[in-house]
């Protein structure tokens, strides 16, 4: 294993890896990057771990929205994030 620390280049040669939008050359060389580096293991989990909480983010705005418009549902959402923060905000000063 090789463990420096991964460039910005490599960061984002991961990034896009997870993403599909590579070449070939560039998805041989994410590959090896993934697996000799922790790193660059922990990076793929990290945007693994976003990526489901978008999805539930997401399936939970669409239940909870009186609207099948993709533009109503996401202000149905941000309202709702605006009235979960406020609430943990009073739960803090509580």
């Amino acid at each position: 294993m090789n463990e420096h620390k991964l460039t910005r280049q490599e960061r984002a040669l991961v990034e896009r890896h997870h993403d599909g939008d590579v070449t070939g050359d560039e998805r041989l060389e994410a590959q090896a990057l993934l697996s000799e580096h922790a790193e660059a293991r922990a990076i793929v989990e990290a945007l693994d771990e976003v990526h489901v909480a978008t999805r539930g983010a997401e399936q939970a705005a669409w239940e909870i929205s009186e609207h099948r418009d993709a533009g109503l549902v996401a202000q149905d959402a941000a309202g709702q994030a605006d009235v979960d923060l406020a609430l943990g905000l009073s739960l803090i000063h509580i």
